[in-house]
């Protein structure tokens, strides 16, 4: 079973863990970048100076005065550079990395969540998740590696820089800046729960603008799209309030930051001309507003900087939260592998439902003996789903067990259980991949022939070679250019290919129509023949040729035995065969 770390701090650390030596000379690297904005203007003032000082009229002469300051501003410009293009690089074989392990530990921990946690949880929220924390955290590297870390350095060095040309400036500048960042910190706080809200409206916009544009054929055949448009209106202006609310949070903090900036300046370049007994020299006049200037857009990043990484760590750790929850179906740490010798399935005093208190399965016990050939049948609710679940362990008893030959399925690993059990579904959901590709999803080492073997057996192979590109059509997302019948025998050739021991048949046939039923429906009992087969179905005449017919009521067996048997009984079996040979009961309708 996979781990995955809960906190967002801890996620990230462990991501960076591999590459942390990386991560290491990022942050070391960009020392240059705050040094440079002090020791720039340090120099720029030692030149002027040197000008404004020397006695020398020749200007090769004060050029060669002031030509070693020349000559360690252009190498500090050309070190920052070189710097700056290293430390790109170094980021791009970095951070990309990261983000694919992460997207690469998230998916892989989501990919073995339970059943139950994919129908609570949209595949598009959870994609959605996935991309959000690796944007986040670049976001936050960014924030911290390129914005935070460097301008608190700034800041820091050019504190000591006034210090040197006059101290009182430099604690005022202090002052000023724990002054600030008290009250903007404030501002920040506001602006943070504004900005969730407004990602929130903006999620929810999102999805209601899926949900529109996934039925719009829905739309147009009601004549709703005036409906559907004030429907979907009425969220985007919640979205634009609350980002109108997120962005004027914003504007207080910029303009409470920029009157301290413009009280500072002003503040300190009268203290420059009147007071005299500060002595200042003409590059000093240069150097202290520019440091100035560099420690206040330093503050002003520190503040934007620290607005992303709090917003960015909300939007990381809601995420977290969704894709790091525990898993309900794990594997025990002692799990064997299952082996199917027979295919015989016993169910023993089984117990199941969602709550405590209201049970789908109600004290089932059944055994399904080795290549037979059991047919379910039941009305909608009554737990034929339920068991299919319960044998692929898509859900864990509430009580009793489910054993495979003599093999507890709570005991064996999951990947074992299901390369056990082929199962072709009502609703056949495909890859947006080839057709080759989606077939041979049922067993990676078959060939093309074996793959076109099993569509000829499917009878899909006919109607896949008047498609464009053949076996390489690309069949959409959810496998939406191809029809529910063609998506069903799909599914079939899947099943053939795998051709596990034990197979489920959901409604396999639901979706055909009786023409290619009959004509696929000799090769389907011939793939399932001495083969353990469970299949549920609303079409009496298929069940009628199972070895045996299990009806199903509120969790509970109510009859059991082969189709003669039960026809004898005359019971609620009996009376729905009557009524659909007769044509009275629709064979989807009445179980």
């Amino acid at each position: 079973m996979k781990h995955i770390e809960k906190t967002v701090a801890s996620f990230f650390l462990s991501a960076i863990s591999k590459l942390k030596y990386n991560v290491i000379l990022l942050f070391t690297g960009i020392i240059i970048w705050p040094l440079s904005k002090t020791l720039g203007p340090y120099l720029l003032k030692l030149i002027i100076n040197g000008i404004v000082n020397s006695p020398i009229s020749s200007h090769s002469e004060i050029f060669m005065s002031i030509y070693p300051q020349l000559l360690a501003c252009i190498t500090l410009w050309i070190v920052f550079y070189g710097v700056f293009i290293e430390h790109d690089i170094l980021y791009l074989k970095t951070i990309p990395v990261i983000k694919g392990d992460m997207h690469k530990t998230l998916s892989e921990y989501v990919g073995e969540s339970s059943y139950q946690y994919f129908q609570e949880n949209l595949s598009g929220s959870i994609s959605n998740k996935i991309r959000d924390i690796g944007d986040s955290f670049e976001d936050i590297f960014k924030a911290i590696n390129l914005g935070l870390y460097p301008s608190i350095l700034s800041f820091i060095f050019g504190i000591i820089a006034l210090w040197q040309i006059n101290p009182t400036f430099s604690m005022l500048m202090g002052i000023w800046w724990i002054s600030l960042f008290i009250i903007t910190t404030t501002l920040a706080l506001q602006c943070i729960e504004r900005s969730e809200e407004s990602a929130q409206a903006k999620t929810l916009l999102a999805g209601k603008t899926v949900d529109s544009l996934s039925n719009v054929m829905t739309t147009k055949m009601f004549a709703q799209t005036k409906y559907e448009n004030d429907y979907l209106d009425f969220y985007r202006q919640i979205a634009v309030k609350k980002e109108q609310a997120s962005k004027w949070a914003m504007i207080k903090i910029n303009f409470v930051t920029t009157l301290f900036c413009i009280g500072l300046i002003i503040y300190m370049f009268a203290t420059l001309i009147i007071n005299h007994n500060l002595h200042a020299s003409f590059g000093d006049f240069a150097f202290v507003p520019m440091i100035t200037f560099s420690i206040m857009n330093d503050t002003w990043e520190q503040h934007e900087n620290i607005i992303t990484i709090i917003k960015e760590l909300g939007t990381a750790q809601q995420s977290l939260a969704l894709l790091a929850k525990e898993h309900e179906i794990t594997d025990l740490s002692n799990a064997h592998k299952l082996i199917v010798s027979k295919g015989n399935i016993e169910f023993k005093n089984v117990f199941f439902g969602y709550k405590p208190d209201s049970f789908l399965v109600k004290n089932l016990s059944l055994t399904i003996a080795p290549g037979s050939c059991v047919g379910i049948v039941g009305s909608s609710g009554s737990g034929k789903t339920t068991l299919i679940n319960l044998i692929l362990r898509n859900f864990n008893t509430t009580s009793g067990s489910i054993a495979i030959d003599d093999q507890n399925i709570s005991e064996v690993s999951l990947e074992s259980l299901h390369n056990a059990i082929s199962l072709i579904p009502q609703d056949t959901i495909l890859f947006n991949r080839s057709i080759i590709e989606n077939i041979r999803y049922g067993n990676l080492q078959a060939t093309d022939q074996e793959v076109i073997s099993s569509s000829k057996k499917a009878g899909c192979h006919e109607w896949i070679n008047k498609l464009p590109g053949s076996y390489d059509f690309i069949v959409g997302e959810r496998g939406t250019k191809l029809s529910g019948g063609q998506r069903q025998r799909i599914a079939i050739a899947r099943a053939y290919l795998k051709n596990a021991p034990i197979f489920i048949l959901d409604e396999a046939t639901s979706a055909l129509d009786s023409f290619v039923e009959q004509r696929i429906q000799k090769s389907l009992f011939s793939l399932i023949e001495g083969k353990t087969s469970l299949v549920i179905s609303h079409k009496l005449s298929i069940l009628s040729k199972m070895n045996r017919i299990i009806v199903l009521k509120n969790g509970a067996i109510t009859e059991d035995g082969t189709h003669e048997e039960l026809l004898a009984q005359n019971r609620h079996y009996a009376h729905l065969w009557n009524l659909q040979m007769s044509g009275f009961l629709p064979e989807e309708e009445g179980l």
